[in-house]
């Protein structure tokens, strides 16, 4: 009798695992660390009492901290971004860049977003928001920036992060949107 099944290859996994684990973060939030912690004191309590009342609790503190994974993974997922920025700016002299937000997911409106702009390695909070963005829907936000000398100014990336629905997760998502302007001389 011969074997049936096949033998897939992982390394399509894999790669897909890697490329969204450089693109996605989440980290607990102290109200998070306070519902795990409590999830696991009842989670004992179950176990030591046997009673079914605890374990039905556990059930749905467990099934919360799951579908708060889900719900803000959702929120971040099919997101596209668009960077207008102008190709010639003044040292010291402050203008404006449009960013383009458009939700791509056919049902599933996205939540709570917080976009930060990435330079350099570091995350540069313009104090843009997003409370809800529907499917199928764009959003254009605009922000000021001040270049304060000559040369290159090169923006790399915009992060979006979400504490969306429960707050119990801070998930965030690296999107690349790269863009250069010039600096000239006032």
């Amino acid at each position: 009798m011969t074997n049936s099944f096949r033998h897939i290859p992982d390394a399509r996994i894999g790669s897909r695992l890697r490329y969204l684990a450089k693109r996605r973060t989440i980290r607990l939030t102290s109200e998070g660390i306070r519902f795990l912690l409590f999830t696991i004191a009842i989670g004992v309590a179950a176990i030591n009492t046997g009673n079914n009342l605890f374990y039905l609790l556990l059930a749905m503190m467990l099934s919360l901290v799951v579908i708060s994974g889900l719900l803000s993974e959702q929120c971040l997922r099919r997101l596209d971004f668009h960077r207008h920025v102008p190709d010639l700016i003044l040292a010291n002299d402050p203008t404006t860049v449009t960013l383009s937000v458009t939700n791509r997911n056919t049902w599933l409106p996205s939540f709570s977003l917080k976009l930060l702009d990435v330079a350099a390695g570091q995350d540069l909070d313009r104090g843009l928001f997003v409370d809800h963005l529907p499917p199928q829907r764009s959003v254009l936000l605009s922000y000021p920036i001040l270049a304060t000398a000559r040369g290159r100014l090169r923006l790399e990336c915009v992060r979006a992060e979400t504490l969306f629905p429960f707050g119990l997760f801070l998930k965030r998502a690296l999107y690349q949107v790269p863009a250069e302007i010039r600096v000239g001389r006032q």
